[in-house]
């Protein structure tokens, strides 16, 4: 009985998982009128993406080491991922709530504001939400910082550390 096509199933599930998270053939609603796009860079993307990038890289790595899979079909795989992660990937903000690509849209309803991490900006949900991560980093975690404070309260002003620039937006934004 051939095994390898297990591996190969469980790989291409993955990639669909993957897929899903960039878009998706029905996609949700974007309701609002459109304010601002922010177009995700390569490092947000694999930022975004990183836990599906390393649940791959694990499945990969076994089947290299037990041989199950052809090399060809590896190779395949992760020339799909780079193909993944080079897809277009934005945030759409709009007056009624903010959007990732058709994925997903999240009314600003559904928030109470706002916290800013190392690895983005995180809103912050009512009782019984989940709450929606924004993964972005640098000057786009700055632009979107300023957005935000248009419809969500301000976030705590705890200092972010090394980053005396985003401290001084801040300080404009809550004040």
């Amino acid at each position: 009985m051939n095994y390898g096509i297990v591996p190969i199933a469980l790989l291409f599930c993955m990639l669909i998982i993957m897929l899903m998270g960039i878009m998706l053939p029905i996609g949700a609603k974007i309701t609002g009128k459109s304010i601002k796009e922010i177009r995700l860079n390569f490092r947000e993307r694999l930022l975004k993406q990183r836990m599906n990038v390393y649940a791959i890289g694990a499945v990969l790595l076994l089947t290299a080491v037990t041989q199950v899979v052809a090399m060809f079909w590896e190779l395949l795989v992760v020339l799909v991922v780079m193909m993944l992660l080079m897809m277009r990937a934005r945030y759409l903000i709009t007056t009624e709530g903010i959007a990732m690509n058709n994925v997903v849209f999240r009314p600003w309803k559904d928030f109470t504001g706002f916290e800013i991490n190392s690895r983005g900006v995180k809103l912050l949900p009512k009782a019984g939400m989940r709450p929606f991560n924004i993964r972005l980093i640098g000057e786009h975690k700055k632009e979107i910082v300023v957005m935000l404070r248009r419809y969500l309260p301000a976030p705590y002003a705890a200092p972010t550390a090394g980053d005396p620039m985003l401290n001084r937006v801040l300080a404009r934004v809550i004040d």
